[in-house]
This record gives structure tokens, C-alpha cells and sequence, in this order.
């Protein structure tokens, strides 16, 4: 009897154990099927919520968007103006302060090619970005991390540069000019075009290209790539998007500035002597004379000429960038609302 006992208190006990481990299976394996199933239905989901929100349309974006560029380029004009004089003289050890009341009443001297060129950039620029962020990851920049979108910043300035740099380098001639006692160009875009294009051919509306893509490919990534972290760090305080912007537009501005420096002293030389007679070149100059020109702006003045006019510089950048991140999306809210 005894024996049968304890025979029988073994049996329940194994089959006790075989319970227990045939629940805790079924367990793992319910829970190894909700989890499949909870990947498979938030796949489905992002999925559908793609599908629900197509990219915008062109004409949605692309109004609204040049008339902010406008803005932002005319009004920062005179920043640029004192930015380009400072960083022009940047390899003299003696470098010429502007005054401001004598850059004020000369400002306007490229003011036309700047607000077309600040206004094509801006159009490409900001058009283009979410358009490299799809391109290169298929999704929108708001779902991207800040390395994708520096990546598709910098994607985004090739079409950009290609497109300005004739009226960039324009521009810098005009603004130049003004400086001379006896100003040659009369404040006329194509009176430059054409005299640098007759010094040294087509290639010289090309001059600096090199240090150019580099100073906005370097600018517009760490613009994007950082204004959504200066947004998350003001919160909800009053101005917060114009804050963000010019955050995001000063740090990329203090990242460019030696691409800048060395594209305004290379240009500076090459435009000076092209229209004096000097030798003519065949084509365009890379990248190699713009190291040049840094080499002399640090050997004049040291490491921190590279940094020359990075006041204005940041002041225009900055206040560029944080009045697109507040124009662009009040000008889309105002065109939808006329449009409706």
C-alpha cells in the first residue's frame, strides 16, 4: 500500500512537471505569435500611412517657397554686402575696415544679382532638400535621423551651385567694383559677365567653383541636419522656430567660413587681374587655388583670418536661415488658404 502510494505521488508529480512545462511553451509560443503579429500590423500600418501621405506637389510648395526666398534674399542683402568686403580682404595683414556708413550708401552695388541668386538658391536649396531625403532614404525628412538629413543637405546644393555660381561670381565682381574709387561696371550685371568672360572666357563666371560647393554643401547639411535640435531645445517659448533657425544658420555659418574666406580672396585676385589684362586662363580653377589662397590668408594673418568677417557672415547666414524656417511655412499656410 505504502509502496503504491508513493509510486502514485511520483506519477503526479512528473505529470505535474510535463503541465508546467507544456504551459510555459504555449506561453512562449503565444508570445512569439503576438510579437510577429505586432511587427507584421506596424509594418502594415507605416505602410498605409505612406501610402496616405504622398509627397507634395509642386505647385503647393513651390510658390510659397519663392516668395520667402525673395524675402529672406532682400533682406539680408546688406550683410552679405559687408560680409564679402571683409572676407575679400581677409589676406592683407592690414585688412581695410568698411565703414558702415560708406557700405550703406554703396550696398546696393550687386543688389540685383544677389536677391536672383539668394532667390534660386533658397528655391533649390529648401525645394530640393526633402526631395534628396526621399531620393537617398525613402522617406521624409521628418522621419530621418540628423546624419540623413546632412546627407541629403549636401545632395540637395550640387543642382544649386551648378544653377548660381555664374551670378554668384557677378555678384562678387559688382560688389568689388564698389570698393574702387571709379567704380567700371555701373552696378551692371552684364557689364561684369562680359568683361570677365572677354578677360578669360566662359570658365570665369565659373571661378572659386570648388571652394563654393564645399562652403554650401558644408553650410545647408549643418543647417538641416541641427535645426530640429535647437527646436526640441526651445520648446514652446515664444519664437521658437525663428530662434531655431538662426541657431542652425550661425553654426553652419561658423562651419563654412574658411571655404568662404578662401573663395572671396581666390576670387578677389582672379577678378582683379582678369579685368586689369592679366593672363587668361582656359578654364575654370579648382580647388587647388583656393588652398592657395588660404595658405595666404593664414601665412598674413594666421589661422583665425580664416574666420575673416564670420560676424556678418553669421548675422547673414543666421538671420537667412531663421527667416525661411518662419516664412516658408506661414507663405504654404497662406497659398493653401487662398487656393481652397
Amino acid at each position: 500500500s505504502d509502496s503504491y502510494l508513493q509510486k502514485n505521488s511520483r506519477t503526479s508529480r512528473t505529470r505535474l512537471r510535463a503541465n508546467a512545462a507544456s504551459g510555459a511553451a504555449t506561453a512562449a509560443t503565444m508570445r512569439r505569435r503576438h510579437f510577429v503579429f505586432a511587427c507584421l500590423a506596424h509594418a502594415s500600418a507605416a505602410k498605409t500611412s505612406s501610402k496616405a501621405k504622398p509627397p507634395p506637389r509642386a505647385i503647393d510648395v513651390l510658390p510659397p517657397l519663392l516668395v520667402a526666398s525673395a524675402i529672406t534674399a532682400t533682406a539680408t542683402y546688406p550683410l552679405d554686402f559687408l560680409r564679402a568686403a571683409r572676407m575679400s580682404s581677409a589676406a592683407s595683414a592690414d585688412a581695410a575696415k568698411l565703414g558702415l556708413r560708406a557700405a550703406v550708401a554703396k550696398f546696393s552695388q550687386g543688389l540685383a544679382p544677389e536677391v536672383a541668386k539668394g532667390t534660386l538658391s533658397r528655391v533649390l536649396k529648401f525645394g530640393g532638400f526633402p526631395v534628396a531625403h526621399r531620393l537617398l532614404y525613402d522617406r521624409a525628412p521628418a522621419a530621418g535621423s540628423a546624419a540623413s538629413r546632412a546627407a541629403a543637405g549636401a545632395l540637395a546644393t550640387f543642382p544649386e551651385m551648378a544653377l548660381c555660381t555664374p551670378l554668384e561670381t557677378g555678384k562678387l565682381a559688382l560688389q568689388l567694383d564698389a570698393l574702387k574709387a571709379a567704380p567700371a561696371f555701373d552696378n551692371q550685371l552684364q557689364k561684369a559677365a562680359a568683361a570677365l568672360t572677354a578677360a578669360a572666357g566662359p570658365a570665369a563666371l565659373y571661378a572659386g567653383y570648388c571652394a563654393l560647393q564645399c562652403r554650401q554643401a558644408v553650410w545647408t547639411a549643418v543647417y538641416f541636419a541641427s535645426r530640429p535640435a535647437f527646436a526640441e531645445a526651445f520648446g514652446a517659448l515664444p519664437g521658437a522656430t525663428f530662434c531655431a533657425g538662426l541657431g542652425a544658420g550661425v553654426l553652419g555659418a561658423v562651419a563654412n567660413c574658411p571655404f568662404d574666406v578662401c573663395r572671396s580672396v581666390a576670387q578677389k585676385e582672379l577678378i582683379g587681374a582678369w579685368v586689369s589684362g592679366g593672363e587668361a586662363v582656359t578654364r575654370a580653377p579648382g580647388l587647388a587655388h583656393a588652398l592657395a589662397a588660404g595658405r595666404s590668408v593664414v601665412s598674413a594673418r594666421g589661422a583665425r583670418g580664416l574666420w575673416a568677417g564670420v560676424g556678418f557672415k553669421s548675422l547673414h547666414l543666421g538671420c537667412g536661415g531663421a527667416l525661411m524656417a518662419v516664412l516658408q511655412p506661414a507663405c504654404e499656410r497662406a497659398w493653401a488658404k487662398a487656393r481652397a
